[in-house]
């Protein structure tokens, strides 16, 4: 199963594939939310 979907080839930096526990939209409601948060921090934090 290729978990990319097909986007590593439109992301020419590369690409990173972080676990959120939740289902599409569950991701969006709480405590997934602040898993959620924190990995995107620290993924915008790596990058600067």
């Amino acid at each position: 199963m290729d978990l990319k979907l097909g986007w590593n080839e439109l992301a020419e930096s590369g690409l990173s594939i972080y676990d959120v526990p939740g289902e599409h939209l569950e991701v969006l409601k709480e405590p997934n939310v602040k898993i959620l948060a924190k990995k995107l921090e620290s993924a915008i934090n790596s990058c600067q």
